[in-house]
């Protein structure tokens, strides 16, 4: 790299560029790596990487599956637009993050699923199944692929002044070839790396433009001075027409809830960990990652848009920001791009393009294998091919992979012409879907009486009016203004849509307690292994292995659960001793004594005698935190809690 490339007089310097390019050869090589390792001969292998990934892998994947480009543009863009609400989006995933670790995540792997539209049958029926699966692609295809893709251009019309044709092609090749090739463990392993990427990049950019800016307080100067004081703070009133506190608290924490806790792109981590504690451990851990955000991408938004009010306040002041017109239109969602062509070094630079990259990569190569997966398992093979071969899944899931990208790619002139936060556009997209499945999802597994019609008619009913809503808002988001901001039109087709999230809850809730109440009760067989007990141990899921215990629809769930507790305590009895122990002869053969007689004694000894000292304390080490992890997670899930809950309340002083 011998030189520097010039676009609209920014330069890339030979550093930038080299720092860009090492990135991306680790993440391919990293890909590659992964793919060459595992064969991916079953499709539980593409798909679920045999079930064997560990709590650090789940936990990382998590997050960076999470963060993508459309959080550092156009996160930080609303964090420009509208301050530090925004933000609340990133702790509030933390509670959920905890209800997934110690609530549906053992319900997941006890229930052995590899999709979450399998629970829906096995709770509900068929139909149900389909219908997540149609409504989960669609959400997928319309939110989180095409807003990835669109994030990705405006970042690299900014900095390299490529248009969209240009753009799409390289960001769908890049990232599709190792999701195509190497399934879930490729895409995991590779956001463990990204993760790193971003992360060093993020904390970098954010120390940088607040020493630009002078610091939190100058920044909180600039704003009072500006007249919008409200932009530290994430209250804000109930009847706001975005970020109301009510919405935020209560509609967007139902909507996330699906995102965080039934979303096939985020439980499939837990679908792959390698036991209960690994899959407690990377949700957990994700966590505390998702305290992060808030300083990586919302502050440096903010700062971008007390650069841009200096113009005001100083008039005569000379600053590239003077010339961007950040508040009008789609330019919001250039800030962080802006700030990074303005106002950081050499070095930076490239290290903050690196990091967007590898957010855009891991964010775009989850949902694709997200995707593949659901179509191939609860569509193709359920529905459509049930006899397939492994190998045949294996190729559907490759060709829905390439499917999904061009559908995403389709939706992108749809969010081009909505102007405004593209953020909020993802958001307001999913908020009225979500909220009817995570009802649904709720009422089935704490509410015995659910039944198929039931579901069926909240789903069907919740659909129409969310989506109705939805259509009328992009239609006349733009003549919002001209109305009155009562409660009445105003607040049908123009309210804050976290808001509208807790009518359509209700809404569904209502629908479902009704129809499921006056038709006939679930088979008691779809209750007792997809409802949580209570008050009792939480197994919500009795395993495959117990499911040859006879019951009908009249059997005591009392009895039914004694009876695998007791052939689980003979069968344990009975494992506890063995018949022989292995032992050499003379020659040096293996022969097996009898347990109990005078040379089984001695073969025994002579099993356990005792190894190195180094393997001694490591396994000391295992085992103390084996027996003990519970108890650890449970201790980290406390400190995570109060910490989040302390950071919110601060920032929610208005």
């Amino acid at each position: 790299f011998g030189g520097s490339v010039m676009v609209d007089g920014f330069s890339l310097s030979a550093l930038d560029i080299s720092i860009v390019v090492v990135s991306l050869i680790l993440v391919l090589a990293l890909g590659a790596f992964a793919t060459w390792s595992r064969s991916n001969k079953t499709s539980a292998s593409y798909f679920l990487s045999d079930r064997d990934m560990a709590w650090w892998a789940i936990g990382a994947s998590l997050f960076a599956s999470n963060i993508g480009t459309e959080h550092f543009v156009g996160q930080a863009g609303s964090a420009a637009a509208e301050g530090m609400p925004i933000g609340f989006y990133e702790w509030s995933a933390v509670y959920l993050l905890l209800i997934l670790a110690w609530v549906f995540g053992p319900v997941y792997l006890r229930c052995e699923l590899t999709t979450v539209p399998q629970y829906f049958e096995q709770r509900f029926g068929k139909v149900p199944r389909l219908m997540l699966s149609v409504v989960s692609l669609f959400a997928y295809i319309v939110t989180k692929i095409s807003s990835c893709i669109y994030a990705g251009c405006i970042l690299l019309e900014v900095i390299l002044g490529w248009n969209i044709y240009i753009s799409v092609p390289v960001i769908i090749l890049v990232t599709g070839l190792y999701t195509i090739s190497g399934g879930i463990a490729a895409v995991m392993y590779t956001d463990t790396l990204q993760m790193f990427i971003f992360l060093i990049g993020g904390f970098a950019g954010m120390i940088v433009a607040l020493s630009k800016i002078g610091g939190w307080g100058e920044m909180s100067e600039i704003f009072l001075e500006s007249n919008i004081t409200q932009f530290t703070s994430m209250y804000r009133p109930p009847d706001a027409a975005e970020y109301s506190i009510t919405g935020l608290f209560v509609g967007q924490m139902i909507g996330s809830m699906w995102y965080w806790c039934i979303d096939q792109e985020m439980v499939q981590r837990i679908f792959s960990a390698k036991s209960e504690a690994h899959a407690k451990g990377g949700a957990i851990l994700a966590g505390f990652l998702k305290l992060l955000p808030v300083f990586i991408i919302t502050i440096p938004g903010m700062i971008a848009r007390a650069m841009y009010q200096k113009c005001f306040i100083e008039p005569h002041v000379e600053s590239p920001w003077c010339n961007t017109s950040l508040t009008q239109g789609d330019n919001i969602n250039k800030a962080y791009p802006y700030l990074i062509v303005f106002e950081f070094p050499s070095g930076i630079v490239g290290l903050l393009i690196a990091s967007m990259i590898a957010a855009m990569m891991s964010s775009l190569s989850s949902v694709f294998n997200s995707a593949s997966t659901l179509f191939t398992v609860d569509i193709y093979q359920r529905f459509i091919y049930p006899e397939a071969t492994e190998k045949r899944l294996i190729l559907v899931g490759r060709l829905a992979t390439v499917g999904c990208m061009i559908l995403g790619v389709l939706w992108i002139p749809v969010i081009e012409s909505q102007s405004g936060q593209l953020f909020l556009i993802s958001q307001k997209v999913v908020t009225h879907i979500s909220p009817i499945l995570t009802i649904v999802f709720l009422l089935g597994l704490f509410w015995h009486r659910t039944n198929e019609k039931g579901a069926i008619a909240g789903m069907a009913i919740g659909f129409l009016i969310g989506i109705t809503r939805l259509a009328l808002n992009l239609g006349f988001v733009n003549k919002c203004h001209e109305l009155s901001p009562d409660f009445g039109v105003w607040y049908l087709i123009c309210g804050d849509f976290n808001n509208f999230a807790i009518f359509l809850s209700v809404l569904v809730c209502m629908v479902v307690v009704v129809v499921s109440l006056f038709t006939e009760s679930p088979n008691y067989s779809q209750i007792v292994k997809n409802v949580y007990q209570w008050p009792s141990s939480c197994k919500i899921c009795i395993p495959k292995e117990e499911s040859h215990v006879q019951l009908d629809e009249t059997s005591d769930q009392d009895v039914y659960l004694s009876k695998i507790s007791a052939e689980k305590n003979a069968g344990d009895e009975e494992d506890s001793l063995p018949e022989s122990i292995v032992s050499l002869d003379e020659d040096g053969k293996e022969k097996e004594e009898p347990q109990g007689t005078e040379e089984g004694e001695r073969a025994a000894l002579v099993q356990d005698e005792k190894p190195g000292a180094c393997k001694v304390a490591w396994e000391r080490v295992a085992d103390f935190f084996e027996r003990k992890s519970d108890a650890v997670l449970q201790i980290l899930s406390c400190i995570l809690f109060v910490t989040v809950s302390i950071l919110i309340t601060f920032f929610m002083i208005p």
